[in-house]
C-alpha cells in the first residue's frame, strides 16, 4: 500500500504484487510509492502506472497490465538521484541500463524515496550537529 503526500492511497493489484514477490521473494519493500510515471504495457487505452519499491539492498520498477515490465537494480547504483522541480521528477542516476529512468513523484515522496536510497536500512537517520565556537579568548 502506498500513501502519497496528497492523502491518497494507492494498493498494489494482485499481478504487481505477484511480479514483485518473483523478484524479491518475501522480503517486504522499505518504501513503495505508485509514481505517477504511466508506461506501455500492452494496455491500447493508457499505460500502466510504474511502482517504486525500495528493498533492502535493491530498487525495483514494476509495471503490470498485458505485458509485465520489471527492473531490479542495486541501490548502490543510483546513489547520486535527485529531484528535479522544474519537472516533478525524481532522477536516477548514474543509473543508464533503466528504461525508465526519469519517475513522476510529489517533492515530500521524492523525498521519502532519495532518503531511503541513501541510508542503508541498518543505519538510523543522521542527527543534525551544532558545533558552536566561543568568540571569547
Amino acid at each position: 500500500m502506498s500513501m502519497g503526500t496528497d492523502g491518497t492511497v494507492h494498493s498494489m493489484n494482485t499481478l504487481e504484487r505477484e511480479l514483485l514477490r518473483g523478484q524479491v521473494g518475501e522480503e517486504s519493500p522499505r518504501l513503495m510509492l505508485r509514481t505517477g510515471t504511466r508506461v506501455d504495457a500492452g494496455s491500447w487505452l493508457r499505460g500502466a502506472p510504474l511502482w517504486l519499491c525500495v528493498m533492502s539492498d535493491d530498487l525495483v520498477l514494476l509495471a503490470v497490465s498485458r505485458r509485465r515490465y520489471v527492473q531490479k537494480i542495486p541501490l548502490d547504483h543510483c546513489r547520486a538521484s535527485r529531484y528535479c522541480a522544474m519537472t516533478g521528477e525524481l532522477i536516477l542516476e548514474p543509473v543508464d541500463t533503466l528504461r525508465y529512468p526519469r519517475l513522476a513523484l510529489e517533492p515530500a515522496d521524492a523525498l521519502r524515496a532519495l532518503q531511503m536510497i541513501a541510508q542503508p536500512p541498518d543505519e538510523s537517520p543522521p542527527h543534525p550537529t551544532v558545533h558552536m565556537e566561543n568568540d571569547r579568548a
